[in-house]
């Protein structure tokens, strides 16, 4: 076990309490005390994964059998002491002849309350003082007694609980409330559960006497919780992996993870084409696959490489699993990143977009949200809403919308930081830590970051020095729709304060270990730089001729050409050849259908070598193939002899054709696709928030700077 500086916080004396949703600072001390039986106090480490863990320590006084409670006017004083804070509450009940003063004292690691009755009374009276402390988790928690304190914890990955009772009557820690001291002895340990632990002292005091009672708290780290870097990865698992509880081995230690640099694990998945959905690859002759959106959703390898890249350049190592097309995670041989994902034109409009994300964090992770973030990238969220993303803050899940005004690799790229920095704990106006005390502003001048509405598409960074007010603002403050701030502000740094160590991290889901394995590092190599050739083909179109015809001087004829992708991604492709056009689709070169065969109808009309123009152009008009081909044509054998028959004619380098204006039936004419619309895309729609779902769970949308709430029901 391992002590550590941490956070003790006594919060409450009594019923009423007010749970802050702040993250905690190691070393502080907080306390809100009124003077009756209730302590509600939490403790958190910072440099665990542990989170913070709630108590409640009740106190119960009884005299003669008969309760004593505080009354409402009881006062009560807080002072700070050599490091500590100390509360003291002081009543008396008149009629039952007794005075009681109940002292609270917390310091970073430990908590201390003690209650001292006095008999104010003429006659002897039996006092009988409970302290009973409860630990608020639904984790199983076991127990155990050394003779002197109760050690309390779960079975991993979290704190134990050092309680320790001066010199009491009976002692006992159990499952249930009453049961701690139902065997009337010292140290039980109740073996179906410790949640409650209580100490109770008893006796009969003499007028002007007193019973003291007096519990000490304290808190261990377990070893297995320890998380030296605050990545929410505990350190065991860095070094020796985890196996989860549904049997899913994560060797984090032969992904590259490391205890002492934060690591960041993201997997990415996204749709379908509309052209995919439809089975157009199979049916591309269908009435609905001429229209169908071919849109793909896949992002770049060397969008991903930057986001790595820089994300190193900060100290964090940024692991991505997207599938076979792309992964930096050294060993890793399952992906689960990817095209995974059905089409859907507008992808919450039959749902609250925080409750779908979450649902996709526990559909496409499951017990592995204790370690990996997951981004959908999709088309619109929903009608008329061009925003381009939306985020769950402080938890594992975010949608970047990919619609057709995304037209820009570094847009995409700058949208996943801008969500994932959600995910980190990051807002439009810094890090989370300082909430409250930045205004709330999404357009704060002089603040740089990819998380500020004003710089979401030209900047691709999270700032890294403080941003403070003053000087003439920039130009982003004048475009449409922007309001920007024009007060006093200091927003810190965000990577200085990232909170990595999101809600799942960590999670209570598996232990340290793996089994050994092999892996075929051999074949991983092989598949990226496959992945690798077929990025960089980007929307290539390979053409060959591949059947020539035997054509004839002044007979009709075919040429046969093979088209093929060799990209990762799906393109549509208009063909022209002489006064043939003819519009296909190819599937990326992992779908296997790739590749097509036209036909070109030609009359030749000399013999030689025919001059076959071919060029291939995107949707968007751009040249993807321009080459010529020579065709050989040979003499018709029916041509009139001559006067000099017998006699080598000479064959002109290149013969005359004439192309069929009227394409075969498998070349069908068309026109130039237009060019998807330029507008600029909005950053995002405004803020709702999922509480219902997880604590402290926040929706981000993106609205262009309205920043109105989405209209989901969240909030």
């Amino acid at each position: 076990m391992r002590k550590l500086a941490s956070r003790c916080i006594a919060v409450a004396l009594g019923a009423a309490l007010v749970v802050g949703g702040q993250p905690a600072v190691a070393g502080a001390v907080e306390a809100k005390v009124d003077a009756s039986r209730l302590t509600q106090f939490s403790h958190h480490d910072e440099d665990s994964v542990a989170g913070t863990q709630s108590n409640t320590l009740y106190t119960d006084i009884l005299v003669n059998g008969a309760r004593i409670m505080a009354p409402d006017n009881a006062p009560v004083t807080t002072k700070d002491e050599r490091g500590a804070q100390v509360t003291t509450a002081q009543y008396a009940d008149a009629a039952k002849g007794v005075q009681i003063e109940r002292v609270v004292r917390t310091t970073d690691t430990e908590m201390t309350v003690e209650v001292t009755a006095t008999n104010q009374g003429s006659e002897d009276a039996y006092f009988q003082l409970d302290l009973t402390n409860s630990i608020n988790t639904n984790r199983t928690l076991t127990g155990s007694f050394d003779g002197e304190r109760f050690t309390v914890g779960p079975d991993y990955g979290g704190y134990d609980t050092l309680v320790e009772f001066a010199d009491p009557g009976f002692s006992g820690v159990a499952n249930s409330f009453n049961a701690t001291t139902a065997t009337d002895e010292v140290g039980y340990v109740d073996p179906d559960g410790a949640q409650f632990q209580r100490g109770r002292w008893f006796r009969s005091v003499d007028p002007g006497d007193q019973l003291t009672a007096k519990a000490t708290i304290t808190f261990d780290t377990q070893d297995s919780a320890v998380d030296s870097d605050q990545d929410g990865l505990p350190d065991q698992w860095e070094e020796q992996g985890v196996t989860l509880d549904d049997g899913t081995q994560l060797p984090l230690n032969e992904w590259g993870a490391d205890p002492h640099r934060p690591d960041v694990f993201l997997q990415l998945n996204w749709m379908e084409s509309e052209y995919e959905k439809l089975g157009c690859l199979n049916t591309p002759d269908a009435e609905q696959c001429d229209t169908a959106n071919t849109r793909t959703y896949r992002p770049p390898r060397h969008i991903l490489d930057e986001l790595a890249d820089k994300f190193d350049e900060h100290g964090v190592s940024l692991h991505i699993d997207a599938g076979e097309t792309y992964s930096n995670i050294p060993n890793y041989d399952t992906r689960h990143g990817g095209q995974t994902e059905g089409y859907e034109r507008y992808y919450f409009s039959n749902s609250i977009p925080g409750l779908r994300m979450v649902d996709n964090v526990n559909r496409l992770l499951g017990q592995r949200a204790s370690v990996f973030h997951v981004g959908v990238i999709g088309d619109q969220m929903n009608p008329s809403n061009y925003s381009v993303g939306t985020s769950l803050v402080g938890d594992n899940g975010f949608y970047v919308a990919k619609h057709e005004r995304m037209t820009e690799d570094s847009q995409l790229r700058n949208t996943i930081m801008h969500e994932l920095g959600h995910n980190l704990g990051l807002n439009h106006n810094g890090s989370l830590k300082f909430e409250g005390k930045v205004p709330k502003s999404d357009y704060l001048p002089n603040y740089k970051s990819v998380m500020n509405y004003l710089y979401q598409f030209s900047y691709f960074d999270y700032s890294d020095v403080e941003a403070v007010s003053g000087g003439p603002l920039p130009e982003e403050c004048n475009r449409s729709g922007v309001n920007c701030y024009r007060g006093d502000y200091r927003v810190p740094a965000d990577w200085d304060n990232l909170l990595i160590n999101s809600l799942r991290l960590g999670g209570h889901v598996g232990t340290a270990g793996v089994d050994a394995r092999k892996v075929d590092t051999a074949a991983l190599k092989k598949l990226d730089k496959e992945m690798e050739r077929a990025d960089a083909s980007g929307d290539r179109v390979d053409v060959e001729v591949t059947d020539e015809g035997d054509l004839t001087s002044g007979k009709r004829g075919e040429v046969t050409l093979k088209l093929t992708n060799p990209g990762l991604d799906l393109h549509r492709y208009e063909v022209a050849v002489g006064g043939t056009t003819q519009r296909v689709v190819l599937g990326s070169v992992r779908s296997g259908k790739n590749t097509t065969t036209i036909t070109v109808p030609v009359t030749p009309t000399e013999p030689g070598a025919l001059p076959l123009d071919v060029r291939a152009t995107d949707e968007l008009g751009d040249t993807t193939f321009e080459d010529r081909f020579a065709v050989p044509v040979a003499e018709d054998s029916n041509t009139d002899s001559t006067p000099m028959g017998g006699a080598v004619k000479s064959t002109p380098a290149v013969a005359k054709v004439h192309n069929e204006t009227t394409p075969t039936t498998k070349a069908t004419p068309t026109t130039k696709a237009a060019p998807a619309p330029k507008a600029t895309p909005k950053p995002e729609s405004g803020s709702s928030s999922a509480a219902i779902v997880v604590p402290l769970l926040l929706l981000l949308a993106i609205a262009g700077g309205a920043a109105a709430a989405w209209a989901s029901g969240l909030i």
